[in-house]
C-alpha cells in the first residue's frame, strides 16, 4: 500500500507548528523575570551608565571612572538598544524586550530566507530554532546573536528584491550593513561572503547551463555586483579601519583536533546549562547528518544543480575554518564556541533549496518540534532556579544609596540554591549577576569587565580600574575563589573609593583558603555586615 504524504497540508500546518514553536521558545524568557546569561547583566548596566551619560544624569559622579570611547567599535547595536529600552522599562524588562527582538528577528528572518530559496521548504527554519539559545547566547554574547539573526535578514532582503533594486532599497541593505557592522565584525563578514559567493556561483552555474546566457545578461550580473558594492562599502570601510586600529594579532587555538570534532559532532554549542541537553543535542546533530546524506543523494539524483548549491560549498569551507580557526582574532575571542554554528546554519539554507520528498518535510516538522520542545522543557527549571539567585542577590540594592561604588565578589559563579546545590553545571552564569544592581541607580560596579576591553562604549580611567588596581600578585576578584587588595585601592587609584562589598555564596569554610581570608580580613578592619539576603547567599558590606 502507498503511504501519501501531501504537501498542501504541511504547507497549511507549517506556519501554525512555527508560529507555536517560537512561542515555546520565549517561555524561558517570560516564565521568569530574569534571562540570566553571563554577560548580560554587564551588558544592561553598562546601557544605563550610556544612558545617564547621553542625559547628563550624575556624569560628575561617573567621570573620575568612566570615560567615553569615541572609536567606532563592533559590539555598539545591543547596548544602543538596552541605553533605549531602559529609558521607559526596568532592567529586566529591557532585557526581555533586547531578547525578544533577537529571538523574533532570528526566527522570522530565517523563514522569510529559505521561502525565497523555495517556498515550499519553510519547513527547515524549525531546524534553526533550536540554535537561537546557542551557547554564545547563553554566555552573554548578545552583539554576535544578534549579527546571526541580522545575517538571515540581510539575505532574506536581498533575495526578496534582487532584480528589483531602488536607491531607497539600496541605502537600507547600506544602513543594515552598517547596524552589522555595530553588532559583529565576524556576522558582517560572513554575511558578505555569503552573498558575494552566491553572485558568482550563480554566474558560474548559468555560463555552464548555456554560455549565450553570459552575453544575454552581462548587465544583469555587473549591476548586482555594483549593487553589492555599493550596499556595503560603507560598513566595509568601518570594517577596515577597525582591523587597522586592532591589527590582526592571532592567538593559536588550544583545542586538538578530537575535541574539535566531538564538540561539533555533538553540538556541544547548544549544550548551555546541564549535562541533560546533550541528547538533544546528539540528536540534532544526527538528524542533520541524516538530512546531509538524503540531500546529497538526492541532488546526485537530481542531477541539477544551481546557485544555491553554494551553501553546501560553504559549509564545507566552514568546517575546514572551524578545525583551523585561531584562539583569537583582532581583538575577538572564543572563537570556535561562536563559529561551531555556523556550518549548520549553511547547511540549513542548502537543505532549503532541494527538492524534497514531503516525507522529509513531515519528518523535519515531527523531529525538529520534539527536539526543540526538549531543549526548553530541559532548560526551563534551572532558568527559573537562575532568576530566583538573581532576585535573592539583587536584594542587598535596596540597602545600596544612589552614587556608591561597589565590589562584587563571588564564590559560585555557577550559582548555588538555598540548599547549596550548584545551579548551572556548564557556564558561569553568576560571574556578572552583580551588574543588575546598578540598573536603576547610579553606580560604579568594579565587576564592570566591558570597561575593561576597549571596545565597547563605556571605558575605565586607567588609576581607577579595578582589573588593574586590585589584582593580587596578578590574581583578580573574578578568580575563583577571588582576590582583591581592598585597603590599597584608594591610593592606587588617587582617591578612589570602594563604599560597598557584596560576598556571593560564600561558604562557612571559606576563610580557611589564604586569598578568603586575607578578604575577610580587610572587610573586618574597615567595613561592617549590614544586610544578609533571605537564604543568606549575598551578604552586603559598608564602608566604616
Amino acid at each position: 500500500m502507498k503511504i501519501n504524504f501531501p504537501g498542501w497540508q504541511i504547507q497549511k500546518i507549517e506556519p501554525w507548528i512555527f508560529g507555536l514553536m517560537v512561542l515555546v521558545n520565549l517561555v524561558p524568557i517570560y516564565f521568569n523575570t530574569y534571562f540570566l546569561t553571563g554577560d548580560g547583566p554587564c551588558h544592561i548596566y553598562n546601557a544605563k551608565v550610556l544612558l545617564d551619560f547621553w542625559t547628563g544624569h550624575n556624569q560628575e559622579f561617573y567621570a573620575p571612572y568612566y570615560y567615553l570611547n569615541t572609536n567606532f567599535e563592533p559590539n555598539y547595536l545591543t547596548s544602543y538598544l538596552l541605553a533605549f529600552f531602559l529609558s521607559f522599562l526596568p532592567d529586566y524588562l529591557a532585557e526581555k524586550a533586547l531578547l525578544t527582538t533577537y529571538l523574533l528577528t532570528f526566527a522570522f528572518s530565517l523563514r522569510w530566507l529559505l521561502g525565497k530559496i523555495h517556498p515550499a521548504n519553510k519547513i527547515f527554519a524549525l531546524a534553526g530554532l533550536p540554535f537561537i539559545y546557542q551557547q554564545a547566547l547563553q554566555m552573554g554574547f548578545f552583539n554576535y546573536s544578534m549579527s546571526i539573526a541580522l545575517m538571515f535578514l540581510i539575505l532574506a532582503y536581498w533575495l526578496h528584491n534582487r532584480e528589483k533594486f531602488t536607491p531607497f532599497k539600496q541605502l537600507l541593505i547600506s544602513i543594515l550593513g552598517v547596524l552589522m557592522f555595530f553588532t559583529h565584525a565576524g556576522g558582517l563578514t560572513l554575511t558578505i561572503l555569503i552573498l558575494g559567493s552566491f553572485w558568482l556561483m550563480d554566474l558560474i552555474v548559468k555560463t555552464i547551463k548555456d554560455r549565450s546566457v553570459v552575453s544575454k545578461n552581462i548587465k544583469t550580473w555587473k549591476n548586482e555586483a555594483i549593487n553589492l558594492i555599493i550596499c556595503f562599502l560603507p560598513a566595509v570601510l568601518l570594517l577596515l579601519a577597525y582591523i587597522s586600529r586592532k591589527g590582526l594579532s592571532v592567538s593559536p587555538g588550544a583545542d586538538s583536533f578530537e575535541q574539535l570534532k566531538e564538540r561539533i559532532f555533538n553540538l556541544s554549542a547548544l549544550v548551555n546549562l546541564s549535562a541533560k541537553e546533550e541528547i538533544y543535542a546528539s540528536y540534532l546533530a544526527y538528524f542533520f547528518i541524516f538530512l546531509l546524506i538524503a540531500g546529497i543523494i538526492t541532488k546526485i539524483y537530481s542531477r541539477k544543480f544551481n546557485a544555491f548549491d553554494v551553501f553546501f560549498l560553504l559549509a564545507i569551507l566552514a568546517i575546514y575554518v572551524y578545525f583551523n580557526m585561531p584562539n583569537t582574532l583582532a581583538g575577538g575571542s572564543i572563537l570556535s564556541i561562536r563559529f561551531q554554528c555556523i556550518p549548520y546554519f549553511l547547511l540549513i539554507l542548502w537543505y532549503g533549496s532541494l527538492h524534497w520528498h514531503n516525507l522529509f518535510r513531515w519528518i523535519t516538522l515531527i523531529v525538529c518540534s520534539i527536539i526543540g520542545i526538549g531543549f526548553i522543557a530541559v532548560r526551563q527549571p534551572i532558568h527559573r532556579l537562575a532568576s530566583n539567585g538573581v532576585v535573592e542577590y539583587t536584594s542587598v540594592r535596596e540597602h545600596i544609596p544612589d552614587q556608591s561604588t561597589v565590589l562584587p565578589l563571588s564564590y559560585s559563579h555557577n550559582g548555588k540554591t538555598p540548599e547549596g546545590d550548584l545551579i548551572c553545571e556548564k557556564l558561569w552564569l553568576f560571574m556578572h549577576a552583580a551588574d543588575y544592581i546598578g540598573t536603576d541607580k547610579s553606580m560604579v560596579l568594579f565587576g564592570n569587565y566591558e570597561a575593561n576591553t576597549g571596545y565597547f562604549p563605556l571605558l575605565w580611567h586607567w588609576d581607577r580600574n579595578p582589573f588593574r588596581q586590585l589584582a593580587v600578585a596578578g590574581r583578580g576578584f573574578e578568580e575563583q575563589p577571588p582576590s582583591a587588595d581592598i585597603r590599597a585601592y584608594p591610593e592606587k587609584s588617587q582617591t578612589g573609593r570602594i563604599d560597598y562589598v557584596i560576598l556571593w555564596c560564600i561558604e562557612e569554610d571559606s576563610g580557611q583558603i589564604d586569598h578568603t581570608r586575607n578578604i575577610l580580613t580587610q572587610l573586618g578592619e574597615s567595613y561592617e555586615a549590614i544586610f544578609t539576603s533571605e537564604n543568606g547567599l549575598a551578604v552586603l558590606y559598608k564602608r566604616k
